[in-house]
């Protein structure tokens, strides 16, 4: 943890792997920037099942130690998109029927860490899927909309993600994205910067300066 400037703990899909970067340059004045799971290789959190399952071990260091952060930043989504009941593979993907659950067990324990350590809590609604209608329509109709009222709940300020990138591209079904055919299908690399720029860093710089 930095001792000078504010911490800051995203805990995310690989998105968000994508989009800590930076985000974590945007906000060097103020804060550093870190990513849970400590692993960037792989797809982060996950589903909801495995953010739920591993939660507590990505509030310790990799070593193992208690951290204590001043903002977190968290998001669930992207890896609940099987149908319900469909087979899970655990620690990849599960599906959007036992989303509103498992987000709502993880958020629980996050809202008594916040309540103990002093830290905000900040979530991040899924980004579109804009290849596909259907598959953004579960993105926004149940995953989203499951999260928006979970964090209502809980006193959580929910920023949307969704939205402006699809006012900046169009709706799906969208071929192209900042140039690039398949973006935010769900990853889009070039995205990555203007979604931090323009959405996430100015989010947690607002809550950290509150």
């Amino acid at each position: 943890m930095d001792a000078t400037r504010k911490n800051v703990l995203i805990i995310g899909d690989s998105l968000s792997i994508g989009y800590t970067p930076p985000v974590a340059a945007l906000l060097a004045d103020i804060a550093l920037v870190q990513h849970a799971p400590w692993d960037t290789q792989d797809g982060g959190a996950e589903e909801t099942a495995y953010l739920d399952q591993c939660l507590d071990n990505w509030l310790h260091s990799p070593s193992g130690v208690p951290i204590s952060v001043d903002l977190i930043w968290f998001n669930s989504g992207m890896h609940n998109l099987g149908a319900p009941g469909s087979l899970p593979t655990p620690g990849q993907g599960g599906d959007y029927g036992v989303y509103a659950g498992q987000l709502a067990s993880a958020t629980a324990r996050l809202v008594e860490y916040a309540a103990r350590t002093k830290t905000k809590l900040l979530y991040g609604l899924t980004t579109p899927w804009l290849c596909t209608a259907a598959t953004d329509a579960v993105i926004s109709g149940v995953l989203n909309a499951n999260a928006t009222a979970i964090m209502a709940a809980n006193n959580i300020t929910v920023v949307d993600q969704h939205t402006p990138i699809v006012e900046k591209c169009g709706a799906a079904p969208t071929e192209k994205c900042f140039g690039l055919t398949g973006c935010f299908c769900p990853h889009c690399p070039p995205g990555y910067e203007w979604l931090a720029q323009t959405v996430i860093a100015p989010a947690i710089r607002k809550a950290l300066l509150a």
